[in-house]
């Protein structure tokens, strides 16, 4: 499944809910204010758009009324599915499951659930996943010796793991503190680098 496709399913699913002429859909991008397509879009829309979404999708998550883009749609779509790998990958309660949730230290995923979580992302979204692309081993790369960082590669880490914010890590950076980096939101940013 590649971005792209994403995209145009939910302008589709869009134009049927909002009863869009199809015309008018050509011009339809993910930066679309919904209610630039249909100025009196109400709760029994999105309920229309959630059920047409989560049938063609797949998803369990309920759609939230501040979706006001077709791009806000579709990051919850993405957001959604990871989610549904994620409590069924880990057994965890669904509501915690936020995008600043730390996959491993607060909803406990171990090195051997990775493999459960990619094998898991993979089929969701259609898509192969190196593991090492997502949970790397810092120091088998060469990053770091034990918990220290090799200082040299910081700007080759921040470039290879684009995804991952940062800001806080850079302060103090550690191989114990990388593992904080990898938060829900760094998921939906790495599977949306790889649908694109």
């Amino acid at each position: 499944m590649k971005l792209s496709e994403i995209v145009k399913k939910v302008i589709e699913i869009v134009g049927i809910a909002l009863a869009v002429e199809k015309e008018n859909l050509t011009k339809v991008t993910q930066a679309t204010v919904l209610k630039d397509l249909n100025s009196s879009i109400d709760a029994l829309d999105f309920a229309k758009i959630f059920e047409l979404i989560s049938k063609e999708f797949g998803i369990r998550e309920e759609l939230q009324e501040d979706l006001t883009t077709v791009g806000d749609i579709v990051n919850f779509i993405i957001f959604a599915k990871i989610k549904d790998c994620l409590v069924d990958a880990l057994g965890v309660d669904a509501d915690e499951v936020t995008p600043e949730a730390i996959i491993i230290a607060k909803l406990g995923a171990e090195s051997i659930d990775f493999l459960d979580i990619i094998f898991r992302l993979e089929k969701a979204f259609e898509i192969k996943l190196p593991r090492e692309e997502f949970f790397p081993d810092l120091e088998t790369l060469g990053y770091a010796h034990g918990d220290t960082i090799v200082v040299e590669k910081i700007e080759e880490i921040k470039a290879k793991f684009s995804f991952l914010n940062f800001k806080e890590w850079e302060k103090r950076p550690t191989v114990t503190s990388f593992g904080d980096l990898f938060t829900v939101q760094a998921l939906v940013n790495f599977i949306t680098i790889k649908l694109s």
